[in-house]
């Protein structure tokens, strides 16, 4: 849990690079070689990856890692997988917009877009990109984002074998949603005062930890979980 005040590549920088020097058994290294002992599933964030790339490399420097940056990132995102449930609602926010203009376009346009994600190598990724492309132009910038390298080798297996040397099996221990972290971020947006500074949103996520303990304990001995919160 991270209390930011912006979602930039600075804040999520800072953020990781606090996380790395306080648990320095996360990422192992040597002069020539990094290990990541654990996997993360993201958003698509850009300053995301970015401030989480930017933090890996100063840890890394600050180790003595002589390994080059793309060395590093590539070793990374091995650990590092997009959220398949954020990319499903894209898919669906897509097909009930305006830009599909018949019905059948858009029952077809999921089909067509389940084939693409499942793509086993680079060259079948493409061919259904360009196929995608050609029969849904009104939608060509949301398939061309979704195809740059920087985003695809976070979600499709295929882009992954290439551009990483990703096996099925590195590929299916990789978690394919952060659902819920996204539902304890629900909790703490209903729990927590908006644009605070640190230490009243520190307070705040006190608060939101004892009422999540006392739903448990609810749970547990089968008292109502809409009792108030005694903080």
């Amino acid at each position: 849990m991270a209390s930011l005040q912006r979602a930039d590549t600075v804040s999520y920088e800072v953020c990781f690079s606090s996380l790395f020097r306080h648990n320095p058994g996360l990422i192992i290294i040597t002069s020539n070689n990094i290990t990541f002992n654990f996997t993360l599933c993201v958003d698509f964030s850009d300053a995301q990856r970015k401030g989480l790339l930017n933090a890996v490399i100063k840890f890394a420097r600050d180790k003595g890692c002589l390994l080059a940056h793309d060395e590093i990132g590539k070793e990374l995102m091995l650990s590092l997988k997009g959220c398949n449930f954020h990319f499903q609602q894209s898919v669906t926010k897509v097909a009930r917009s305006g830009a599909l203009l018949h019905n059948s376009a858009k029952n077809v346009f999921g089909s067509l877009v389940t084939a693409w994600t499942a793509s086993e190598d680079m060259a079948t990724f493409i061919e259904r990109k360009n196929r995608l492309v050609k029969q849904y132009p009104t939608v060509k910038g949301w398939i061309t984002w979704w195809a740059l390298p920087v985003h695809a080798v976070m979600l499709f297996p295929g882009v992954r074998k290439e551009l990483l040397q990703e096996t099925d099996e590195m590929y299916g221990h990789l978690p394919s949603t952060n659902n819920t972290a996204e539902a304890t971020n629900s909790v703490e947006s209903r729990l927590a005062r908006h644009n605070a500074e640190l230490i009243p949103s520190i307070h705040d996520s006190y608060r939101m930890t004892l009422r999540q303990q006392q739903q448990h304990e609810g749970i547990m001995t089968g008292a109502p979980l809409n009792s108030p919160c005694c903080c």
